[in-house]
């Protein structure tokens, strides 16, 4: 259970228990349908916006989806966190193009860095996706991916939330989350 609290202005605190201030702090986005939240302050003082939430539907019941609910073009950011002891970070942008029928071509940049240097490298290729009715996905660059990213569609199909999958068959990477919108 969390407890959270609404500002005039949109902006809300949560906590675990009911009478603290407040462990992180957010912001509510889209006309009600989203949410950025914080969980910390740069060394400046700045916010962090480390989460984003999204609806899943505006209203009435989620419907059931296939793999037809995916189709179409989305403009993507995916992030990748590398073993904490390297501390590497990759940040891919780019499209995705979804054909309806489980798979996807993606067209993109990564950019790692690793703390003395920064790469660049084209994302091209082939995804394969399979949808659950809930709305719930999973997306890999190969067919039969043991631990492939999994994520939910939302805000009416509009959108995609990846979750952060905890990646155990790569040796040294650790976190991948990401989100995606439909062009």
């Amino acid at each position: 259970t969390l407890f959270y609290d609404v500002a005039a202005d949109g902006s809300w605190t949560f906590s675990e228990l009911s009478d603290d201030p407040g462990d992180a702090r957010g912001q509510i986005v889209l006309d009600g349908r989203g949410l950025l939240m914080n969980l910390a302050m740069d060394a400046d003082g700045a916010d962090v916006w480390d989460l984003v939430a999204m609806k899943r539907v505006s209203a009435g019941s989620p419907p059931t989806y296939t793999n037809a609910s995916l189709n179409g073009d989305y403009q993507y950011v995916h992030t990748e966190i590398y073993d904490p002891g390297t501390t590497t970070y990759c940040s891919d942008a780019g499209t995705l193009s979804f054909n309806g029928a489980g798979t996807a071509q993606v067209v993109g940049k990564m950019r790692c860095a690793d703390g003395t240097s920064v790469t660049t490298t084209s994302s091209l290729g082939t995804l394969f996706y399979q949808v659950a009715s809930d709305g719930s996905f999973t997306l890999s660059d190969q067919f039969s991916d043991p631990e492939p990213l999994h994520g939910q569609i939302t805000l009416d199909g509009s959108s995609l939330l990846w979750d952060g999958t905890l990646d155990t068959t790569s040796t040294n990477k650790f976190l991948s989350q990401g989100i995606a919108m439909k062009r």
